[in-house]
């Protein structure tokens, strides 16, 4: 036999409990045994397309609609369409740091909306985390750092991530995505993200802030959780001095 393995019924078929488990089969796992496939909804409840996050002028984050490509989503097992664009009614608010961009589904209807003022990315009823960005607390939302989870190249979306000014004592002068940092020796600054770092396969750069062009900055050390950075003088010898340091990658 070939899938489907039920057939066809007439008006006045009696329908057997062979022909009625054939027909739930067929229609939950593709006529196979349950122990050699996963149910449908299983697969289908994380499914999503033409999902993309873009950047709006006025710090809001809208999800585009194309009719060709209309934004689809499952959304605690409900199957969702975007009409149109689909855009964040406020934007923001309150202390730097990372937010996430939630799908929302509201009962009785079949399209969804999104809110972008989340600090934590963890699902509710009726929530769907589909992106995130970092806010940097002065009314702007930093683009590059702009990730969308549901395009296909996540996570391998190369965005900013973080960065930070740093004095020679080691005090944050101006920061998005670095939550301390601390002088572990002679020229040695070791920065702790704010949020964990996807892996370690990230960039980072890092310049040092002295009239003379010898001074210089390196990555001497990529971890999940921080970045390390060297400061160099014009012997090149490690010193304390202020710098900043860049970090984009996925998360």
């Amino acid at each position: 036999m070939t899938y489907p393995f039920s057939e066809e019924t007439q008006a006045g078929d009696e329908i057997t409990l062979q022909q009625y488990n054939l027909l739930r089969t067929d229609q939950l796992y593709f006529g196979h045994e349950p122990a050699d496939s996963f149910a449908i909804g299983n697969i289908l409840n994380r499914y999503s397309r033409w999902i993309e996050c873009t950047y709006l002028d006025n710090d809001l984050i809208r999800i585009p609609f194309n009719a060709v490509r209309p934004p689809s989503i499952v959304i605690d097992g409900y199957l969702l369409k975007a009409s149109a664009n689909v855009d964040a009614a406020s934007v923001p608010t309150g202390v730097p740091g990372t937010r996430f961009i939630k799908a929302i589904r509201t009962p009785g209807s079949k399209t969804f909306t999104i809110t972008i003022d989340n600090t934590s990315g963890a699902e509710a009823a009726n929530e769907r985390t589909i992106g995130e960005f970092l806010w940097t607390g002065f009314a702007a939302i930093s683009v590059q750092s702009l990730v969308s989870y549901e395009l296909f190249d996540y996570p391998q979306q190369k965005i900013l991530r973080a960065w930070a000014q740093i004095s020679i004592s080691g005090n944050i002068l101006g920061t998005v995505g670095i939550s301390s940092v601390e002088i572990t020796g002679t020229g040695v600054y070791v920065c702790t993200f704010l949020q964990p770092m996807f892996d370690t396969r990230y960039a980072a750069t890092a310049n040092a802030h002295h009239p003379s062009a010898n001074f210089h900055a390196n990555i001497s050390s990529y971890n999940v959780g921080t970045v390390t950075v060297r400061v160099y003088n014009t012997a090149n010898t490690l010193t304390n001095n202020a710098f900043t340091v860049v970090v984009h990658g996925a998360r």
